[in-house]
């Protein structure tokens, strides 16, 4: 009885053993990936976190980001967020870092906010992640940031899981403006899925192209009157640059300037120049300084009439900062609530009497 017993107990002593050895080869397969609710700035995430790469999807809460069959309605956040909404860079779980890499299916269907922002590691979007949001407007992909000066190598690249009407804007006819930083790459291949509803009117796309960088060009974005800028960022991260022979694309590009300073991580001076037709045979230069207010903008004009066509071409909340060589002896009407400045070489300045008229000497002082 007791030799019954003991080899009983072997057995099951063995047994024990082995589904331990089972269970601990197996319990990272079971826990590679899990989903979790992970609260940052008052919104409830939901996410699927994965243990093997500390890499996180926002949206899923059942099976995988990929199947959108799984997914229940806007069940990334509450359907109630209004705003704007930037998804953070990572979560931390259970002491452990995640970074987000992936949106996944139906993670934002039906929601509401107004604006979101992209974080820099974000790589893939799957379908219907945006479906039917009724209020989006604005779209910021902002790409690894430039450790230093010149430094344009570190990229992400952007891959859209979609196709036909579950392309990344879904039904978002009211997107407005969309920002992409310069280190985002386009994955060539789901290109044709950056795009917005035929219905969308006016929308802007401010798109990087580098010599380094050359996906996006040649984006096939349609909607009615929709504008796609390219830019380009100089060596030492403190311009960005941007050509156009369209005087309405300075003023949409304008739009993109507080934009740019605070999400693309250009922080010191912007500025842009861009040679604009204004009348025939008339080529007006622009350089806005000051992004942060749109204080100023200094431009050259060969005779007053070019003056008066740069003058309507200019958001009015700028200062106008004109070329006195070549104005000399005008004449300037200063439209009411402008400013007008014309720099004198020994320091001073002329600026605009309360009769709504600058009038320079035939000299510069």
């Amino acid at each position: 009885m007791k030799n019954r017993q003991k080899a009983m107990n072997g057995t099951i002593g063995r047994a024990a053993l082995i589904a331990a050895v089972i269970c601990a080869v197996a319990l990272p397969t079971l826990a590679a990936t899990r989903t979790v609710t992970n609260t940052v700035n008052g919104i409830a995430w939901q996410l699927q976190i994965n243990t093997s790469t500390k890499t996180v999807a926002v949206g899923p809460m059942t099976g995988t980001p990929e199947n959108v069959s799984d997914y229940a309605p806007g069940r990334a956040i509450a359907q109630s967020i209004t705003g704007t909404l930037d998804i953070p860079e990572a979560f931390m779980v259970d002491g452990e870092k995640y970074t987000v890499n992936r949106i996944g299916n139906r993670a934002f269907i039906r929601c509401k906010p107004s604006a979101f922002i992209f974080p820099a590691g974000l790589g893939d979007i799957w379908n219907c992640a945006f479906y039917n949001c009724p209020n989006i407007a604005m779209l910021v992909f902002k790409g690894p940031t430039m450790s230093s000066p010149g430094e344009m190598q570190s990229y992400s690249t952007l891959v859209l899981k979609a196709s036909g009407n579950n392309n990344l804007f879904g039904s978002a006819s009211t997107i407005k403006r969309v920002l992409v930083g310069p280190n985002m790459k386009m994955d060539t291949s789901t290109k044709a899925n950056f795009n917005v509803p035929s219905t969308t009117t006016d929308a802007v796309f401010l798109l990087p192209s580098t010599s380094e960088n050359t996906t996006w060009d040649g984006a096939n974005i349609s909607g009615s009157n929709t504008r796609v800028l390219y830019y380009g960022v100089d060596a030492t991260r403190e311009a960005i640059t941007f050509a156009t022979a369209d005087a309405a694309e300075i003023v949409a590009f304008l739009d993109f300037s507080l934009l740019v300073r605070e999400y693309l991580g250009l922080d010191t001076r912007l500025s842009i120049t861009n040679s604009v037709t204004m009348t025939e045979e008339q080529t007006t230069t622009l350089s806005t300084y000051g992004f942060d207010t749109l204080a100023h903008v200094k431009f050259e004009a060969k005779d007053a009439a070019q003056y008066a066509n740069t003058v309507a071409a200019v958001p009015g909340a700028a200062t106008l900062i004109a070329d006195p060589a070549k104005l000399r002896g005008a004449t300037l009407a200063v439209p009411a609530g402008r400013k007008v400045i014309v720099p004198i070489p020994n320091g001073g300045k002329y600026s605009p009497g309360g009769n709504g008229t600058l009038r320079l000497s035939r000299e510069a002082r």
